[in-house]
């Protein structure tokens, strides 16, 4: 019988699975495609199918293993395949997962050169693996505690396996007794155009250090762009509108402002933001100044009540969007968690295929902490659920308290004895809090109050059942300041 690794409520294994999960950093799998390349017994198989992911496809040669995964979670398309077989069939995927198992590869750049040619346009891949120590680009074989011999990558032969990419190191994983190296996690991106905006008001230093950026990196093969607004709108005639005719809308809207109203760049933004055409100015600019370009460096004013607009649009569009507004940092004092709001739904429920049920009742600031109120249960076996993870956003809430309470109204519901605790407590300090929400987060509610957006803050909450599935709770409330 092959050997136990993965842990579940009811089976313990060599790895602590859960608390594998908090370390993965596995982003929100609901509607996502999701593939586990030597998924053992389904852990995180299981994970995405809880999280309502629409494919999922778990591979692994072990045949006993792959046999328990069915067993766990039928619904699931397990496959006992190497990794070199063709996966093409499975198409791409939003969400790769490959944990603990590259070393195993014979050749390891080549498969996740291939895992990477499966991964979505905005998909990525999560590795897990270990990393040997040394500055060189080399594969050091390592002997390990199974008396067996092993090859892990540097960082510097990792960063050449991962060439044409963005990847992060998240940090390190949960250790295994016997590691040769540590274990560390890694999450692998295509690369995406990014903008920076340079777009406050004139006398700013935004030109000039469009300017010196640009003379200082050049125009790189890559793709380094800069849009000069003024220049852009000085360019525009009707005559353009030949050129590209997708954009003769927004081309002879522009020419007609500029004849009738105003040849000056900060009087036709404001024009173009007021009639409501900046998707199609958008638009004009990616075909005219970027064009495929990876870097781009946006030079001209926009008007601050269009601000966030502009830079949403190019969001929307696939771009990593900076900004540089010398302004943005200034004058929006932090906020302290008790000038919050925060309008949970009462009652927002959530309830698995597999009968398991999530129901927050409230969520209030007092005393300077968050307090969350709810009860979890599996209505199948009328067991509470045992373990709780709790995220803002795709931020792990490290030291979030948890309290079980009595909640004999949902006791009943289910048909579960009295002294069983289904309710929880979740209790956040006002400091971690207060860590929690990001300067852009804090400027974006700021910016609220002139109802230029409903900036949302986004909980994510993990229970587990006794068979081993997780399920994700998701919830969003509207970021509010409370005056007075």
């Amino acid at each position: 019988m092959a050997e136990q690794y993965q842990s579940f409520l009811n089976k313990k294994g060599a790895s602590d699975s859960f608390e594998k999960l908090r370390k993965l950093g596995l982003p929100n799998l609901h509607g996502k495609s999701f593939l586990d390349v030597g998924c053992n017994e389904g852990f995180f198989c299981g994970v995405a199918y809880y999280a309502s992911a629409k494919k999922i496809v778990g591979l692994d040669l072990n045949s006993e293993f792959i046999e328990r995964a069915k067993s766990r979670f039928p619904s699931v398309d397990f496959r006992c395949s190497s990794w070199d077989a063709d996966l093409s069939e499975f198409g791409s995927f939003d969400v790769i997962l490959l944990a603990s198992a590259i070393h195993y590869a014979a050749d390891q750049p080549a498969l996740i050169k291939k895992l990477l040619g499966l991964l979505a346009p905005r998909g990525i891949l999560v590795l897990e693996l270990g990393i040997a120590p040394g500055e060189g680009d080399a594969y050091v074989e390592v002997k390990r505690s199974a008396g067996d011999s092993r090859q892990y990558a540097t960082m510097r032969a990792l960063d050449k396996a991962l060439d044409g990419f963005v990847f992060r190191v998240i940090g390190q994983s949960v250790p295994q007794s016997g590691d040769p190296v540590p274990r560390w996690v890694v999450h692998v991106t295509h690369r995406r155009p990014t903008i920076m905006f340079f777009d406050s008001p004139s006398f700013t230093g935004k030109s000039s250090t469009v300017r010196t950026l640009s003379k200082f990196c050049g125009v790189k093969p890559d793709g380094f762009r800069v849009a000069g607004i003024d220049r852009v709108l000085q360019d525009i005639e009707f005559s353009m509108s030949e050129k590209y005719p997708s954009h003769r809308k927004i081309i002879d809207k522009i020419s007609t402002f500029k004849k009738e109203k105003s040849i000056f760049a900060n009087v036709i933004l404001e024009m173009i933001g007021h009639e409501d055409h900046i998707d199609d100015f958008v638009s004009f600019i990616i075909d005219y100044r970027i064009d495929g370009a990876l870097m781009t460096l946006w030079d001209g004013y926009i008007p601050e009540k269009y601000r966030y607009q502009f830079r949403e649009n190019f969001s929307r569009r696939g771009f990593i969007v900076w900004g540089a507004d010398p302004f943005d940092n200034l004058g929006h004092q932090r906020l302290n968690p008790v000038e919050l709001m925060v309008n949970l739904p009462i009652g927002a429920a959530f309830q698995s295929s597999q009968d398991l049920r999530v129901y927050l009742d409230s969520a209030t600031i007092e005393s300077g902490s968050l307090t969350l109120v709810g009860w979890a249960a599996d209505a199948g076996t009328k067991t509470p659920l045992e373990q709780f993870l709790v995220f803002f956003g795709e931020t792990l809430v490290e030291d979030a308290e948890i309290r079980r309470c009595s909640r004999p109204g949902a006791n009943r519901e289910i048909g579960c004895p009295p002294e069983v605790l289904l309710g929880f407590q979740i209790l956040i300090s006002a400091d971690r809090l207060r860590s929690l929400l990001t300067t852009e987060i804090l400027f974006l509610g700021l910016a609220g109050k002139n109802d230029l957006l409903k900036q949302l803050l986004g909980l994510r909450l993990f229970v587990q059942d006794r068979n081993g599935g997780v399920l994700e709770a998701r919830y969003s409330s509207k970021l509010q300041i409370v005056t007075g």
